[in-house]
């Protein structure tokens, strides 16, 4: 049975992962194709979204003073 700290870490790196590539296909879209505004609002977005989440992730890790796997506190 894994342990709640175990969940929690598997949780942050599924997150930020789909977090990543939201934003990087976003980033594709406005490379390779004619963009307009909504283009560039949506990446905006997920841009923040993944910032959001980093935070949260911080500080949810300095509340509970964990300590995940040899990060420097990057969970």
């Amino acid at each position: 049975m894994q342990s709640h700290k175990d969940v929690l870490s598997l949780y942050f790196l599924r997150r930020i992962c789909q977090l990543e590539d939201n934003v990087v296909e976003y980033r594709n879209r406005i490379r390779y194709r004619k963009y307009d505004t909504v283009d560039l609002l949506e990446l905006i977005i997920a841009e923040e979204r993944l910032q959001a989440f980093r935070e949260f992730r911080s500080d949810v890790v300095n509340i509970l003073n964990l300590k995940l796997d040899g990060d420097k506190n990057v969970f």
